[in-house]
């Protein structure tokens, strides 16, 4: 009866000692996962963000160029119009500056 219970016994202590070794592999395994899983979205996201700074460097670029052609387009339609008026300018400044300069008597 003893060798029986000792044997209970030490197979219980296998079976104690079995369980104890799986779930320190089932801990290291899960540490592993969860190591390869972080370093995976970390690397993810380091990607999307360099993609993204790409993407949005190009995009300041490209309205960067927009913006300077409209520029240039504004300044060529002003000074189109300016050469287009400059007469008429010249005229009336002249007309004003006469009027003022003249006094009301001698005007016509």
């Amino acid at each position: 009866m003893k060798e029986i219970v000792d044997k209970l016994l030490a197979a219980e202590s296998d079976a104690q000692t079995a369980v104890g070794q799986a779930q320190k592999q089932a801990q290291e395994i899960r540490a592993h996962a969860e190591t390869e899983y972080s370093e995976g979205v970390t690397r993810a996201r380091e990607d999307a963000r360099v993609m993204l700074g790409g993407k949005i460097g190009a995009a300041r670029e490209e309205a960067a160029k927009k913006y300077q052609a409209a520029l240039e387009s504004a300044n060529a339609g002003n000074a189109k119009m300016w050469e287009e008026k400059k007469n008429l300018v010249s005229a009336v400044t002249n007309e004003v500056a006469t009027f003022i300069v003249t006094p009301e008597y001698e005007r016509e």
